[in-house]
């Protein structure tokens, strides 16, 4: 199994540290929620709060293309908020927010990790 298949049974599993232990020593991770890229159990910490918001978290990966180490995923995220959303009460409202990821690869390790996806949807969704 490749990094990439890893890296998203890491978040099917709710597992920070399977997670975590799939980047490079220098390997960073951004989405529309962070400020700036995370590093090292920064990235844990982050997957976790969406892992409390909805426990039931899925990727439904729809396409993946390759090319030279570098890797771009489109998904839909699907769960339903069960949980506290950054001190928020849970909504009950179920989640179906499309997006993608873009990996740099490098030695079989993940170098860097770009997510996309609508803010605003997913806190429409999340009825916020």
């Amino acid at each position: 199994m490749c990094c990439i298949e890893l890296y998203w049974a890491a978040w099917h599993r709710h597992d920070a540290q399977a997670l975590v232990s799939l980047y490079a020593l220098d390997g960073v991770y951004q989405d529309p929620l962070t400020d700036k890229p995370l590093k090292g159990m920064a990235i844990g910490m982050h997957a976790r709060t969406f892992w409390e918001a909805l426990p039931d978290l899925r990727f439904a990966l729809t396409e993946t293309l390759r090319a030279d180490g570098l890797i771009a995923v489109a998904w839909t995220l699907n769960g339903v908020c069960t949980g506290m959303w950054q001190g928020l009460p849970p909504s009950g409202r179920t989640i179906c927010l499309p997006g993608a990821t873009h990996f740099q690869i490098v030695q079989r390790r993940i170098r860097s990790v770009q997510s996309y996806f609508d803010v605003k949807t997913l806190l429409e969704q999340l009825d916020f």
